[in-house]
């Protein structure tokens, strides 16, 4: 993924936690709770992301600790390419491939949105 977008698997997620959440933004701990990953993390793939101009923070108007992240014109074009890629890879990997009889229940639980 890093080579054709940019950006790493854990940084696509994250872009996309901030794509999803529109205008206004999401906060870090709520990036990092839809993403499982730790605040640390979040905030280091979050700077990166900035630092590409994929993303900016803002600063709460009622609170000037507290901080969104929000998507940037190019960071929603990255991420809609990023996840076009995502979705053929996933799709070419699960239509060759075949799973023995007992973990195929689990597959599809797994891959369940």
């Amino acid at each position: 993924m890093h080579d054709s977008h940019g950006i790493s698997l854990s940084a696509g997620m994250v872009l996309g936690a901030v794509v999803h959440a529109g205008r206004g933004g999401i906060t870090l701990g709520a990036i990092a709770r839809r993403c499982g990953v730790s605040a640390s993390s979040t905030s280091r793939m979050v700077a990166h992301l900035e630092h590409s101009r994929l993303v900016r923070r803002l600063s709460s108007s009622g609170d000037r600790r507290l901080h969104t992240v929000e998507a940037t014109t190019d960071g929603i074009e990255r991420w809609e390419a990023f996840s076009r890629t995502v979705e053929e890879e996933m799709h070419r990997f699960f239509t060759t491939r075949t799973f023995a009889p007992e973990y195929r229940g689990v597959v599809a639980r797994l891959c369940r949105p």
